[in-house]
């Protein structure tokens, strides 16, 4: 799809949309559905009359994604479907899609992480159709409306994507049931909350209790005196504004190269402090890290954890965060508000 020019206005997500005035009414045609070569994959365009040979026109919205980025990696997978939510909330979250199909260098893939499928699901509330064209053999397929992305999150501005993201995460938090409601103390000033994304099976912690306990006590103790905040991560990755303590092993920020850097305040989409990082690993495990640490599991430092809990809620989430609370962008998830 070289040849053909991306619809795009400065600032905004670019896309190919068909039929449409830059297609001169014509709709989008695939042939192939090769997983090893792309060559054999082909597209034409052809008039909504004038189908090819034994076509089948397939109703309603198709995505096509088509890049470099693979699906299974929640940061690629997650650059790659945001530009889909971009154009969606450019149209008035009108229309969800009836299909997704997937390229990566040219190659039909069938499917995408589970944790990026389940945050499309919350997005456009419905299960995600990936097709494979398994049910219709070697003929062309054409589809009555579809959207094309070729460049991610290139050429949208720091605040649209902003706005993209804000509404992934509020669509979310209503998905899992997550209420940004706070309940009051008998003070009448909001509770503490603490947000705590745990691992099961590898690099999860050998004992998660313990580690809630850390943290519950710590959260315990500021409201004792009076203290309130907004709700900090414990996570590899974090809401807007939010803090986070990541947990990787020693010999990762040798080895990591640019992914060591997902949740630095600068990375787009996000706009965390960073506090804390630290290795957990013991140091009988230092040896084996780098070749074993996606199939170990971790221990903790209490003290470490306690500190680091006790400095985030008291001084630096609490004025900073309490003061930006006004400001936020939750409401009910509605396009028409972004």
């Amino acid at each position: 799809m070289r040849s053909l020019y991306d619809t795009h206005r400065e600032g905004e997500v670019q896309y190919q949309e068909f039929p449409s005035e830059s297609s001169q009414g014509r709709i989008l045609c695939i042939k192939g559905h090769d997983m090893h070569d792309g060559s054999w994959n082909y597209y034409r365009l052809a008039w909504p009359g004038f189908l090819p040979d034994n076509a089948t026109l397939l109703k309603g919205l198709t995505f096509v994604s088509y890049n470099h980025y693979n699906y299974d990696n929640i940061w690629h997978g997650l650059s790659s479907m945001m530009s889909f939510v971009a154009w969606h909330v450019k149209n008035g979250c009108k229309m969800g899609p009836a299909r997704w199909m997937l390229y990566h260098w040219g190659e039909l893939r069938f499917n995408m992480g589970v944790w990026l499928r389940t945050l499309m699901e919350a997005t456009f509330d419905g299960p995600i159709n990936t097709e494979g064209f398994k049910d219709y053999g070697a003929v062309p397929v054409c589809f009555e409306k579809a959207v094309v992305m070729r460049h991610n999150e290139g050429g949208m501005s720091r605040e649209k994507r902003m706005e993209v993201y804000d509404l992934i995460r509020c669509k979310a938090r209503t998905y899992c049931s997550v209420t940004k409601t706070r309940m009051r103390t008998k003070r009448g000033s909001p509770e503490i909350g603490m947000t705590l994304f745990m691992r099961i099976g590898p690099r999860s912690f050998r004992n998660a209790s313990v580690v809630v306990d850390i943290f519950r006590r710590s959260v315990l103790r500021l409201m004792a005196v009076g203290c309130t905040s907004p709700m900090p991560t414990i996570s590899p990755s974090a809401n807007r504004n939010s803090s986070v303590m990541e947990f990787f092993p020693k010999g990762w920020l040798k080895l990591a190269g640019i992914g060591q850097h997902a949740c630095d305040p600068r990375a787009p989409g996000k706009t965390v402090l960073a506090k804390g990082l630290k290795s957990v690993l013991t140091q009988r495990m230092i040896v084996v890290a780098c070749r074993c640490s996606r199939t170990l599991r971790i221990g903790h430092n209490a003290m470490h954890f306690g500190e680091w809990s006790r400095n985030v809620l008291r001084d630096q989430v609490n004025v900073r965060k309490l003061k930006q609370a006004t400001s936020s962008r939750y409401g009910d998830c509605a396009c028409a508000a972004r």
